[in-house]
């Protein structure tokens, strides 16, 4: 009878906590993608970022560094088969997963939730696209994600120690793209209009954003280096109509 419940409880606490429900869905995405992602032939973007890791530099003239890194990694280690550069990517789609999980638990949620949270990620027709492919998408949602995560933990728990963590992620995320800017500013005006403010005088917040400058900063060099080459790349773009202008009502809607 004890080793029966003793049994039952390490099931309970081991195999169907929410944290391990999590994991495996995050296994299931893994598994999708390394069993599939050889099946398709090469994205144009996946050769430009190929060709961008042989000439390693601070910034490029339309992205940031950190994929082209990331391709001269993978090639470096595994080389440049398409299982082997979208390896990374199935990786990013898998964190995903683990990490709603992990927000819907830290948030209170029941095993139902974490699980039925982590499916919709794991079978979102946008992610089980950008996972496949060796691109800036893949990884931005991550680096969203995980800042979004810490500072959760941070406010939720009262613990400023995990400002810095998010502080790291969120300067790896713009060194990822750029517009993980627009994150950084959404949470910090929400912050400034909360009882959370008390944060903004905290020595572990100032430390995160004291390593996201610094992180960033290169990039920020290089492109005061090169005349803002991104400014002008989006005044191109915007001027030869290809972006679609929405008012913010319209944006809103389109993300439902």
């Amino acid at each position: 009878m004890k080793k029966t419940q003793r049994l039952n409880a390490f099931v309970k606490n081991h195999w169907t906590s929410l944290t391990s429900i999590a994991i495996f869905f995050a296994l299931i995405k893994l598994l999708i993608h390394l069993f599939t992602n050889g099946q398709y032939g090469y994205f144009r973007d996946e050769l430009y970022f190929l060709a961008a890791s042989e000439h390693l530099d601070w910034g490029y003239v339309d992205f940031p560094p950190l994929v082209a890194l990331i391709a001269k990694f993978t090639t470096t280690l595994m080389g440049t088969s398409l299982t082997a550069i979208r390896f990374l990517p199935a990786i990013a789609g898998a964190l995903k997963v683990l990490l709603t999980g992990l927000i819907v638990k830290e948030f209170g949620g029941s095993r139902f939730a974490v699980a039925l949270a982590c499916l919709c990620v794991l079978i979102a027709p946008v992610y089980l696209v950008i996972d496949t492919l060796l691109t800036m998408n893949a990884f931005e949602p991550v680096f969203w994600m995980g800042t979004v995560y810490f500072i959760i933990l941070a406010v939720n728990r009262n613990d400023p120690r995990f400002w810095p963590v998010a502080g790291v992620l969120a300067g790896l995320g713009i060194m990822n793209k750029h517009p993980m800017v627009l994150l950084i500013f959404g949470i910090f005006i929400g912050i400034l209009l909360t009882k959370e403010r008390r944060y903004l005088f905290d020595r572990w917040f100032t430390a995160a954003g004291l390593i996201a400058f610094l992180i960033v900063l290169p990039n920020i060099i290089w492109q005061y280096q090169h005349n803002w080459p991104m400014i002008e790349l989006m005044r191109n773009i915007s001027a030869t109509g290809k972006n679609v202008d929405l008012s913010p009502l319209e944006f809103v809607l389109n993300q439902m």
